[in-house]
Formats: structure tokens, C-alpha cells, sequence
């Protein structure tokens, strides 16, 4: 990231090991949305933004299979479960490389 400038023209430096990078912030937005916690790494942005856009795609269907099928909802809840537990533990571990630098 680097250096960057406040509205009132103070530099500062944003990077992703400083104070304000929390290590428990990143799993729990993966956890919740999958994909932001990547984007609030900033290491994997690219992966950040598909996982993003894959969720609310999902999300769309998701809700959509629970009228149309609701013998199938339970096997899609379970598998977003899951995916989104593994995807905030890749998450955490990101973060914690991240903060060892």
C-alpha cells in the first residue's frame, strides 16, 4: 500500500502490519461475506473480489432455492457453512503472516 495522504494533506503510512490491521477482523468478515476479509488483507485482491461477487451470486440463489427446493436448502446451507468456516480460517492465517512482518 504505502504512503498515503489524510484529507488535510498529512502523510501517513498504510500499511498492512500497522495497529490497525486486527488478525481476528479478517475470518469474521470472511466468515459473514465471503471474500472481504481477503480485500481487507490486501494481498489477494483479485481472489478478494471474486469470492465477493461469487457470495452475492450465491446468496442470490441460495434464497431463491429455498422456495423453489426446499429439500435441497439444507445441502446448500451446509456447504456454504463450511466453505465460509475454511475460507475464515485462510482468513486468520493470511492475517497472521501478515502481522509476523
Amino acid at each position: 500500500m504505502g504512503e498515503m495522504r489524510h484529507a488535510r494533506g498529512c502523510k501517513f503510512n498504510a500499511t498492512r502490519n500497522s495497529p490497525g490491521h486486527s488478525e481476528q477482523f479478517s475470518p469474521e468478515l470472511n466468515f459473514f461475506l465471503m471474500g472481504a476479509g481477503t480485500l481487507y488483507n490486501g494481498k489477494r485482491k483479485a481472489v478478494g473480489i471474486a469470492l465477493t461477487v461469487g457470495a452475492i451470486l450465491l446468496t442470490y440463489v441460495e434464497l431463491n432455492l429455498q422456495s423453489a427446493a426446499p429439500s435441497l436448502f439444507p445441502i446448500m446451507f451446509t456447504a456454504v457453512f463450511i466453505i465460509n468456516a475454511l475460507l475464515a480460517y485462510d482468513g486468520y492465517m493470511e492475517a497472521k503472516a501478515i502481522s509476523a512482518r
